[in-house]
């Protein structure tokens, strides 16, 4: 007999239940009118994730369940596995799956508590359930330590014909490859399907890619879904050559009842999506990222510094893409030490983004601050007292616009300069959300031709790309003044803070780098920095900033379900 899986990767929104079950009903009517025998979704789809704080209130635990019944009432002849969050028997919160059988919750599966050290992935698992002859196994997945140089897997044989792991596991660069080997092998030890189901979306900065699949017994993708988009995976199976059921496992199965007639449906294609590449999937996880955080945090438009440089043009283009052109923009906040070069780069790149444009000169504005400074100080302000009063100029011109007209301000800086402290608090650093902040400028460089490429033209002019970056705060100022050039820096920080390797470590792999220990310590004196900075998008497993915060508390949207 033939069955139809579903798998939905959806885009909810913490604390929003009203919203975030619309859309699983949604999902839920598509799979039904597409014939599925079950539909799975994945951790906290209900109530979103990561929680944090709000999985500390009991009124909205409360809700979530009633959210929950309420979804279970349109499920009437398919079966659905649902994610959110319960109390268990001990009154411990804890990451749920609600198993529903045509109207009706049969059973609830809780997570287990997080890995041990060393554990590459750890979930509890429930009784195997028979949706007639198809035999399944739930499994909410803790984490997958594919970081690790091996990956061991899990060789216990289930009973099942296929599990679904239910996860909410936040977009890593370079970890899809890893995810993909661990289910598949798992398949082939055990010989059973394996479907992995994500979340999709940005929440805080953190990005879930979605990129639901099915491995099946030979280690191969069956069928899969896009990467950061919501979508609906549908895939058939035949239990005819599943190994048949002993007495003895069979007492052990809890039954469910399958409406659907099985044979009056025509098949559906098993799609497999090509798999991203390193700079595709990066650019698509800031877009993403960047257009939630806008619009779950009730933002229909941004504001942002474009000075000419690269950061500023492609945070603007980033932007673009995710709210549309119509809904970006830029000020042009030039001074006496801004080139014609990069004014008309700045005026350039606006045009081909199709944003709008305002310039505010900051000259006037400095020279003021400048005259009652003097006297206090009792000589011209210059130096880095001189660079940083008009960085905080701009920030202040930024918010002025923010206030007024109630965007959002995109703050342009990368990773790179963030790491070592080439930045200014209150300044350049200044806005509410931080759109390349986890981007070393070795990736800016990348990601600024690969939109060229894939735009057919120069969206970001080459004279952007190609002249030596500068703040411009100066004369004849150039980052590699104060930095070891981009293409020497960025290994060394890669290393030292996504690898944690020391420095000796370092030296070995990097010999003869001039100033090593001068750049190591720069990076541990920013930490104060990096917590006075806004959120940005995380797409590296120690992104700088990745302190926990608490939500903002009106993601809870409203009393009830």
């Amino acid at each position: 007999m033939k069955f139809r899986i579903a798998l939905a990767q959806l885009n909810p929104t913490v604390g929003d239940l009203k919203g975030n079950r619309g859309k699983i009903e949604a999902y839920i009517d598509k799979a039904k009118r597409s014939a599925a025998d079950i539909i799975v979704l994945p951790e906290l789809v209900l109530c979103g994730s990561p929680l944090e704080d709000l999985s500390c209130k009991p009124h909205f635990i409360r809700d979530n369940i009633k959210a929950l019944d309420l979804i279970a009432e349109g499920t009437d002849g398919i079966t659905a596995v649902i994610g959110f969050i319960a109390s268990n028997g001990s009154g411990r919160v804890r990451s749920a799956a609600a198993v529903i059988n045509n109207g009706s919750i049969e059973d609830t599966f809780y997570k287990k508590d997080c890995c041990n050290a060393g554990e590459d992935a750890c979930c509890s698992r429930t009784a195997i359930f028979a949706l007639g002859d198809l035999r399944f196994e739930i499994n909410i997945v803790n984490g997958i330590s594919v970081s690790e140089k091996e990956i061991s897997y899990d060789k216990t044989r289930s009973a099942a014909d296929i599990i679904f792991n239910l996860c909410s596991l936040p977009f890593c660069v370079g970890d899809r490859k890893k995810i993909i080997e661990y289910f598949s092998k798992k398949s082939q030890l055990s010989g059973n399907f394996n479907c992995y189901i994500n979340l999709v979306g940005g929440q805080d900065g953190i990005v879930f890619d979605g990129g639901s699949f099915i491995a099946a017994p030979d280690g191969k993708i069956a069928a899969s879904g896009p990467r950061f988009e919501e979508d609906i995976v549908f895939f058939d199976i035949d239990t005819a050559s599943f190994a048949e059921v002993g007495d003895k496992d069979k007492q052990a199965l809890k039954k469910l009842k399958l409406k659907n007639k099985t044979e009056e449906r025509c098949a559906v294609d098993n799609v497999v999506f090509k798999e991203l590449d390193r700079i595709e999937e990066i650019y698509n996880a800031l877009v993403l990222g960047t257009r939630d955080y806008l619009q779950k945090n009730g933002f229909e438009k941004c504001v942002l510094g474009l000075s000419g440089g690269l950061d500023s043009a492609l945070t603007a283009a980033i932007a673009t893409d995710a709210i549309g052109a119509g809904n970006v923009t830029a000020l042009s906040m030039p001074s006496q030490f801004s080139s014609k070069g990069t004014r008309q780069d700045t005026r350039k790149t606006a045009d081909n983004l199709g944003i709008i444009l305002h310039e505010v000169p900051i000259e006037n504005i400095c020279s003021v601050y400048h005259k009652d400074i003097d006297k206090v100080f009792g000589e011209e302000v210059s130096g880095v007292s001189g660079e940083n009063l008009q960085a905080r100029v701009r920030g202040n011109i930024l918010m002025a616009f923010s206030n007024k007209f109630g965007w959002l301000v995109l703050t342009t800086g990368n990773k790179s300069e963030a790491a070592v402290g080439y930045c200014t608090l209150y300044g350049d650093t200044a806005g509410g959300f931080a759109v390349i902040c986890d981007v070393l400028k070795t990736t800016v460089y990348e990601l600024a031709r690969y939109i060229n490429r894939k735009k057919g033209c120069e969206l970001i002019p080459e004279s952007v790309i190609s002249r030596p970056p500068s703040a411009e705060l100066s004369h004849g100022q150039k980052d590699t003044d104060f930095l070891l050039p981009y293409d020497i820096l960025d290994p060394v920080l890669e290393a030292y803070i996504e690898e944690r390797l020391s420095f000796d470590d370092i030296n070995v792999r990097y010999p003869g780098i001039e100033r090593l220990k001068d750049i190591i310590n720069m990076v541990d004196k920013t930490e104060y920095k990096r917590r006075q900075a806004p959120p940005g998008v995380k797409i590296t497993h120690w992104a700088l900033g990745r302190e926990r915060r608490l939500p903002i508390t009106n993601k809870y949207r409203e009393p009830g379900v």
